[in-house]
């Protein structure tokens, strides 16, 4: 569903839409934010925002199904019959997949950063593997 390209870029698939997503938002930290918002802290249906260079993107999670809203033109909904869960789950395993990448694109570097990279590493990942644990155990 979501993949990094490089440079902060990256491209999102679903319900049948792909488009881009650019580096002006933070796209790895929004995800793992709307994820910690929905299982810690009870918040509901959480909004994704995504920038797309000249339009945004807002993915909205439902317990039953989530919608991906394109705001161009006109505004265009995608519509997926997959839960919140359900799409946490896959886009926890996409980041997963390249976690490497995703923080290195999203990160200001400066010494004291650099030196702290792989511990930020460590704690993503294991955030992510809790994560899809308490998810799972959902399921």
């Amino acid at each position: 569903m979501l993949k990094r390209k490089m440079a902060g870029w990256a491209t999102i698939n679903f319900a049948g839409h792909r488009d881009w997503v650019s580096y002006i938002t933070n796209v790895l930290t929004d995800v793992l934010e709307a994820v910690h918002q929905y299982y810690d802290l009870g918040i509901e249906n959480p909004v994704i925002r995504f920038d797309a260079e000249g339009y945004d993107l807002k993915f909205v999670l439902g317990k039953w199904e989530s919608h991906l809203l394109v705001a161009g033109d006109r505004w265009d909904c995608y519509t997926s019959e997959k839960n919140i869960d359900e799409i946490f789950l896959e886009l926890l395993s996409d980041i997963s997949k390249d976690l490497h990448g995703w923080i290195y694109d999203f990160t200001l570097w400066d010494e004291e950063t650099e030196k702290n990279l792989e511990q930020k590493e460590k704690e993503i990942k294991l955030f992510i593997a809790e994560k899809k644990k308490q998810i799972k155990e959902r399921g």
